[in-house]
C-alpha cells in the first residue's frame, strides 16, 4: 500500500476548534501550569539542600563566575576524586538568577522558574510534534518554518503534547529546584531540533549552514543544563532521515515504497543533491556531537565519579547474569512508571528494587513484556517504513529511547537506581507513541472515535489530579519522605529521612525507631548512624552515641561530619586528646570546614589553651563570614581574657556583617556595661530587646543597666518582664530582691 491513497484517514480526534493556532496552544500552557502552580509555595526538599542552600555557587557573592564552571552541580570542584562529575553550569547560573531575583534562597523565586519553564517546555514541544505532523502526512501541507499562527495540523500532536503537559512522572522535575536542569534542557533540547535545517526548509547555503551550527549550539546549550540533552543531535539525525524518506518516496511518485527497511534504497537516498546534503548535515552533527561528548569528559579530569553500591546495586554486581537481568527489569520499570505513574517516589536506591538475580524471578516476565512490546513497535514502524505513521513511530520511540540512553548504564555507570526527573524528555515519545495508537483505534468508525475520545479525556483529567495530587506531596519534606514508605518501603534512605523529618519536629523518640529501621535495614549506613549518634547524644547517652558514630566511620572513615560528632562526644567524655584528633581528620577530610575549627575552638577553651582557641575560632570566621556561634564565642573568649579592646572590636565588626542578628548587640551591651560605659550598653541593650522581645535574659541584662544608672523602676520592670518569660529564673530573681532591698533602704532614709 503507497503512502497516499491507500492510507488510514488520520482520525480527528480533537474537535477543529481546540487546535486553533491560539486557542491550542493556551490549552496545552494553562494545563501545564494549572497542575503544578501550587509547587511556588513549596520549600527546598530533598536533594535541593545540596544542590541549592548548601551550595555556594548558587550566592553570587560567595563565589566568582569562573567557580560555577569549574564546580559540579553540587558545588564541589570538578577536579576533585569525591566529585560527581554532574557538569551542569548553566543550570547554577540559573540559580543565580533566581537568588538574585529573590534576593537569596527565597524558595518561591526558585520554585516559580520551575513551574514556569514547564509550560515553555510543552509549547515548544508542540511545536516540534506539529512540524513533524506536517513533514510526514500525507495529508498534511509540508511546513518550511515554525509559524506560531498556524492551526495545529495535527490532532495526535496536540494530543500528546497536552498528555505530556498533565504527566505526573514531570513532579519531580517542576517541583523539586533540582528538576531545573531538566526542564532548561528540555528547553533547549527542544529548540535544537526546530532549528535543525529540513528538506523544506527555505533559503541558502548559508542559511542551512548557519541553522546547522545553532543546532549545535542550543545542543550544546541542552547539554550543559543537563547531560542528557546532547541527544537532541541524535533525534534531528533520525527526523532528517525520515524526511529525506518522505520527500524521495514523493519525488518518485510513490514508487520508493521499502516496506521494510529504509537502507534497502541506500543509493537512491544518496543520489541528488539533497542526498548529499543529508549525509552532510549528518556527519557535522556526527562530528560536533563528537567535540561536545569530548569537551564533556575532559572536564572531569581525575575520571568518571565513584559510586557506592547503595547508589547503583546491579552495577556492583560480581554476577554478569544479575547485572542484565536487573539492568533490563530496570528499564522495564521506567517504561512501566510512565504508563502507569501512580507508584513514584523520590529515592529508588537501597533495596527499593532488589535485584534480580536469577531466570526465574518472576519479574523476568516483565522484562520479556517490555522487550517483546518494544520490538513490536519497532516492527511495525519499520514494517509500514513507507507510511506517515510507521516513520512517526520510529520518530516517537527515537524520542523515548535516546534522552534515556545516558541513564541507561550501557556506556557509564549512573549513581541511581531509578531517577523519574530522567525520564521529563522520554515521556514526550512515550505521550506521541500513546496519540498515534489513539489515533489509529479512532479511525476505525464513528464509535471507536468518540470510546477514545472519551478515554483520552478521562486520561487527562486522570493525570492531571494525580499531578496535582503529587506536586501537593513535595511541598514539603515531611509528606515527600512519608510518601515513600508506601512506595519503597525497604528503602532504607526513605526511613532515613523519615527519621531526619521526625527528629527536626522535636519528635526524637519516634525518629530514633525510624533511624534504627534504616540500620536495620541497611546495616552500613553511615550517615544513619551518624545522625542517631547524635541524637542519643542530645539526651546525654555519650557512650552509646560514641558507639553509632565509630560504627559510622568503620564504614566510612571518610565521613567528615561523623569525625566532628565523634569529636564533640568525646570531648564531653573528658577525652580531650582524641576529641582533638577526630576534629584534625574530620578537616583533613573536608578542608573547609568552619563547624569543625568552631568546635576545636571550644575544646581548647576547655583544655585552657586560650591562644589555640582563638585561632581555631578566626580559622572557623574566616570560612564561614557568617558563622555566629564562632564570632559570638571569639569575643566572649577575649572578654574573660579581659582583652576587651579586641572583644569590642570583634564584636562590632560581627554586627556590622550581620546587623540582624540581636545575639551582637546583646554581647556589646554587655561588655560595654561592663566597662562602665552604661549609656553605650543601655543603646545596644534596647536595640537586642526590640529585636528578640521574647528572650528574657536581654530583660534581665538590660535591667542591670538600669539597676546601675539608678533608674529603679525601670529596671524593676525588666526583672518582671523576664520573669513573666522565664518564671523562676535565678539572675532575675536575685536582681529582683536586691533591687526590693535597695528601695526599702532607700525609703527608710529621713
Amino acid at each position: 500500500m503507497g503512502e497516499g491513497k491507500g492510507s488510514r484517514e488520520e482520525s480527528e480526534l480533537v474537535p477543529g476548534l481546540l487546535r486553533h493556532w491560539l486557542i491550542g496552544r493556551v490549552l496545552v500552557a494553562g494545563l501545564a501550569l494549572g497542575c503544578y502552580a501550587n509547587s511556588c509555595w513549596g520549600d527546598f526538599v530533598f536533594d535541593d539542600s545540596e544542590a541549592v542552600i548548601n551550595n555556594q555557587d548558587v550566592d553570587p557573592g560567595a563565589t566568582s563566575l569562573a567557580d560555577v564552571f569549574s564546580h559540579d552541580f553540587w558545588g564541589t570542584n570538578i577536579s576533585s576524586r569525591t566529585s560527581h562529575k554532574s557538569y551542569r553550569p548553566l543550570t547554577v547560573l540559573s540559580f543565580r538568577l533566581s537568588f538574585w531575583l529573590g534576593g537569596g534562597r527565597n524558595p518561591f523565586h526558585f520554585h516559580l522558574a520551575n513551574v514556569l519553564l514547564h509550560p515553555l517546555v510543552c509549547l515548544l514541544l508542540l511545536e516540534v510534534l506539529n512540524n513533524w505532523f506536517c513533514q510526514l502526512k500525507t495529508s498534511s501541507k509540508p511546513v518550511s518554518r515554525v509559524d506560531w499562527r498556524a492551526p495545529i495540523c495535527s490532532s495526535e500532536a496536540l494530543v500528546a503534547t497536552l498528555l505530556f503537559a498533565v504527566h505526573p512522572i514531570h513532579t519531580e522535575s517542576v517541583s523539586g529546584v533540582v528538576g531545573r536542569a531538566e526542564l532548561a534542557s528540555a528547553l533547549f533540547f527542544f529548540s535544537s531540533i526546530l532549528a535543525y535545517p529540513s528538506p523544506t526548509s527555505q533559503g541558502g547555503r548559508a542559511v542551512e549552514i548557519l541553522r546547522l551550527l545553532l543546532t549545535l549550539v542550543l545542543a550544546g546549550s541542552a547539554m550543559l543544563f543537563k547531560e542528557q540533552g546532547i541527544t537532541a543531535l541524535g533525534v534531528c539525525t533520525v527526523s532528517d532521515v525520515l524526511f529525506r524518506a518522505k520527500k524521495l518516496q514523493k519525488e518518485s511518485g510513490g514508487q520508493a515504497k521499502c516496506r521494510s527497511l529504509p537502507w534497502s534504497y541506500w543509493r537512491q537516498w544518496c543520489d541528488g543533491g539533497s542526498g548529499r546534503k543529508l549525509c552532510l548535515r549528518s556527519a557535522v552533527l556526527c562530528v560536533g556531537g563528537a567535540g561536545l561528548v569530548w569537551g564533556r569528559f575532559a572536564v572531569m579530569t581525575t575520571g568518571a565519579p565513584q559510586f557506592k553500591p547503595i547508589d547503583n546495586p546491579a552495577s556492583f554486581s560480581d554476577s554478569w547474569t544479575t547485572k542484565i537481568l536487573s539492568y533490563n527489569y530496570l528499564y522495564s520499570l521506567n517504561w512501566w512508571l510512565l504508563y502507569h505513574p501512580w507508584w513514584l517516589c523520590f529515592d529508588w536506591s537501597m533495596g527499593c528494587v532488589p535485584l534480580v538475580q536469577s531466570a526465574t524471578d518472576l519479574r523476568v516476565a516483565a522484562v520479556a513484556v517490555f522487550w517483546a512490546g518494544l520490538g513490536a513497535l519497532a516492527f511495525r514502524g519499520l514494517s509500514r517504513f513507507h507510511t506517515g505513521d510507521g516513520r512517526l513511530v520510529i520518530l516517537s520511540l527515537s524520542l523515548v529511547v535516546l534522552p534515556f540512553l545516558p541513564a541507561s548504564n550501557l556506556f557509564f555507570t549512573v549513581g541511581f537506581v531509578v531517577a523519574e526527573r530522567v525520564l521529563y524528555l522520554s515521556t514526550a515519545g512515550h505521550c506521541l507513541l500513546v496519540a498515534i495508537g489513539a489515533a489509529y483505534i479512532g479511525a476505525f468508525s464513528s464509535l471507536t472515535k468518540r470510546v477514545v475520545q472519551v478515554f483520552l479525556v478521562y486520561l487527562t483529567v486522570f493525570l492531571a489530579l494525580r499531578s496535582v495530587h503529587r506536586s501537593s506531596q513535595w511541598l514539603n519534606e515531611e509528606s515527600l519522605f512519608i510518601s515513600g514508605l508506601h512506595v519503597c518501603p525497604l528503602n532504607a534512605k526513605v526511613h532515613y529521612n523519615v527519621g531526619k523529618v521526625l527528629t527536626d519536629a522535636g519528635l526524637d523518640e519516634q525518629g530514633e525507631v525510624v533511624y534504627k529501621e534504616a540500620i536495620r535495614l541497611y546495616p552500613e549506613y553511615d550517615q544513619a548512624l551518624n545522625n542517631l549518634g547524635n541524637l542519643v547524644k542530645e539526651s546525654n547517652r555519650l557512650t552509646e552515641a560514641e558507639m553509632y558514630l565509630e560504627r559510622a566511620l568503620k564504614h566510612n572513615n571518610e565521613f567528615p561530619a561523623a569525625w566532628m560528632n565523634l569529636g564533640i562526644v568525646q570531648a564531653a567524655l573528658n577525652k580531650t586528646q582524641a576529641a582533638e584528633e577526630s576534629y584534625r581528620k574530620a578537616i583533613s577530610h573536608r578542608r573547609k570546614y568552619p563547624d569543625a575549627y568552631y568546635n576545636m575552638g571550644n575544646l581548647y577553651i576547655d583544655m585552657e589553651l586560650a591562644s589555640e582557641a582563638i585561632s581555631a575560632f578566626s580559622k572557623a570566621i574566616s570560612l564561614d563570614h557568617y558563622h555566629v556561634n564562632a564570632w559570638t564565642n571569639l569575643g566572649l573568649l577575649y572578654q574573660d581574657l579581659n582583652m576587651y579592646k579586641e572583644a569590642e572590636t570583634v564584636t562590632r565588626e560581627a554586627m556590622s556583617i550581620m546587623p540582624h542578628k540581636p545575639c551582637f548587640y546583646f554581647s556589646l551591651g554587655v561588655l560595654l556595661g561592663r566597662l562602665q560605659r552604661l549609656e553605650e550598653g543601655e543603646e545596644y541593650l534596647v536595640k537586642a530587646v526590640e529585636m528578640r522581645p521574647h528572650i528574657a535574659k536581654y530583660h534581665v541584662n538590660l535591667g542591670v543597666i538600669y539597676h546601675l544608672q539608678k533608674r529603679y523602676k525601670q529596671a524593676e520592670s525588666c526583672y518582671l518582664t523576664a520573669l513573666q518569660l522565664e518564671p523562676g529564673m535565678p539572675s532575675a530573681e536575685d536582681n529582683l530582691r536586691k533591687l526590693h532591698s535597695t528601695l526599702s533602704k532607700l525609703s527608710k532614709e529621713p
